[in-house]
This record gives C-alpha cells, structure tokens and sequence, in this order.
C-alpha cells in the first residue's frame, strides 16, 4: 500500500480529513476538463518549477497559479492543524 497506513490516516478526524483533502486536490490537478482536446490536456499539466517571471512574482500560467493555490490552502491547513 502507498503512503501512510489506514489504521494510521482514520487515526482521528483530522488526520482523515488532511488526507481526504489530498486526494481531492490531487484529482483536481491532475484530471483534465471535459472541454479540452488531447493537445490541450498536456501542455496544461502542472509545473512545480519556479514561474519564467518569477521577478515580479506573478504566476506564467493556469498550472502555476493553481499551484501557489494549492500551496496557500496547504499552508493555512498546517496553521489550523496547529492550533486544534
């Protein structure tokens, strides 16, 4: 089995939501929209290297802005992880 055990992800509550919400998220990124051809579908993957203009910090494409979107969510889960 990938990843952590079962017994150990439904450990309590939070642990299981943490990793609901991965797997949403990674279905998300991952599955193309129904409207878009095969040419389309894979030259919108993500990309987790630094945008081209990254100097002003300003995401190149779709992948990336929704990669610093993930990023962002990601880290506001940590932060309310931490205080429960």
């Amino acid at each position: 089995m990938l990843g952590a055990k079962s017994t150990e992800v439904f450990a309590s509550r939070w642990k299981a939501l943490r990793w609901s919400l991965g797997v949403l998220l990674l279905a998300y990124c991952t599955v193309p929209n129904a409207d878009m051809d095969a040419d389309t579908a894979a030259s919108s993957t993500l990309s987790l290297s630094a945008p081209a203009n990254s100097a002003d910090d300003a995401p190149a494409n779709d992948a990336d802005k929704v990669y610093k979107d993930y990023a962002a969510k990601l880290e506001a889960l940590k932060v309310f992880e931490a205080q429960g």
